[in-house]
């Protein structure tokens, strides 16, 4: 049984920074952000998702990529790093979904393809919404890649944050005039 909450969620955030994850949120699932529904564009199959229903926490998990190669965009350089991340993504969560379970609870990883990831890292306090849809982190800006993890584990949630960036937008326009 876990009693201590608060040191239950700093264990946790260590064993997903551990696995890869460069910044680690929680937040109370909103169903709202839960897709319903799969598309299959293969077989143009539409399927309901089975989403653990006991699953209350989103455990939002950033990836960053390296700096020097993103300034490389959009070459081919810059390409690789982000598919080094998209990578690590599954293999990150997966890890820490399989580590909550052998804690005895209910634990799923999820991507893009369960739920939409953005506002739930904006509800766990990784990043703030930017104008033209970026979401920045305050550390690596918006150069990180999403994956997250489900699970019934209470867990302390994570505020979400006032980066500045809506205000900066307004004052900038440079997105806005080009």
């Amino acid at each position: 049984d876990i009693t201590d909450i608060e040191k239950t969620t700093e264990d946790i955030k260590k064993v997903a920074r551990l696995f890869g994850a460069s910044l680690v949120g929680i937040t109370k699932l909103d169903e709202n952000w839960l897709y319903s529904h799969s598309y299959n564009t293969l077989t143009n199959e539409v399927k309901e998702l089975d989403f653990p229903v006991d699953c209350k926490y989103a455990i939002v998990l950033a990836f960053t990529m390296d700096y020097e190669l993103v300034k490389t965009s959009p070459a081919w350089l810059a390409q690789s790093t982000e598919g080094i991340e998209y990578s690590r993504m599954p293999f990150t969560a997966s890890m820490l979904a399989q580590c909550i379970r052998g804690l005895g609870y209910k634990s799923t990883p999820g991507g893009n393809d369960t739920a939409i990831i953005i506002p739930l890292a904006i509800d766990a306090g990784l990043r703030e919404l930017g104008r033209k849809g970026l979401r920045n982190t305050r550390r690596f800006g918006p150069r990180v890649s999403l994956a997250m993890v489900f699970t019934d584990l209470s867990l302390k949630v994570d505020k979400a944050v006032e980066l500045g960036i809506t205000r900066f937008c307004q004052n900038c326009g440079k997105c806005a005039k080009h």
